[in-house]
């Protein structure tokens, strides 16, 4: 009796297994190629954002970064970017010889999409305010030289920039351009 009740729970099992449809098993579609990501449409991504600095740089880029959108210029400087990199290296020895007070690098690769790195030189930027204050205090500049943060906002805004029209060999005059709008409407404020 035991055997039978045994044998009928187990074809009862096995004809429950055959009966039940396989599991469907739904895959998340293919990601799609950064290229596809980087059109000019409303469904485009925001671009991703990364700073790396220290305690004392990190606040200053941030504050840059949102003074830039204040002043919605972040649109037209970034729209045609996946990520960007910002970055300080502090120190001396980290200032290049041109003495740079920062840098872009703009890449486009197949795993990032289009990339810009903009590195900050803080040390060369104090001493260049340094010297902007100096040729000021003797009339030898036409107008006052901005604050730290001013500096920081217009600087980025120049190397964005650089990112945006990388091709262009007027480039650095429209960089410059773009350097004494920010702070002209950072001083409007």
């Amino acid at each position: 009796m035991k055997r039978a009740a045994l044998l009928l729970a187990a074809l009862s099992l096995a004809a429950a297994c055959e009966a039940a449809p396989p599991p469907v098993i739904e895959l998340p579609p293919p990601p799609q190629p950064p290229a596809a990501l980087n059109r000019k449409s409303a469904a485009s991504p925001r671009v991703r954002v990364t700073i790396a600095g220290g305690p004392l740089t990190h606040p200053a880029m941030s504050a840059a970064v949102s003074e830039i959108k204040q002043l919605r210029l972040w649109g037209g400087m970034t729209e045609h970017l996946t990520r960007l990199h910002i970055r300080a290296r502090p120190g001396e020895r980290a200032v290049p010889q041109d003495r740079h007070l920062a840098d872009s690098l703009y890449r486009t690769t197949r795993t990032d999409g289009r990339y810009c790195r903009v590195t900050f030189y803080p040390r060369a930027m104090r001493d260049d305010l340094a010297k902007q204050r100096h040729y000021y205090s003797q009339d030898r500049l036409p107008a006052e030289p901005p604050t730290m943060d001013e500096f920081w906002v217009a600087i980025l805004a120049h190397e964005l920039t650089h990112c945006r029209d990388r091709i262009s060999s007027r480039s650095e005059k429209v960089a410059l351009r773009v350097e004494r709008r920010v702070l002209k409407g950072l001083r409007a404020r």
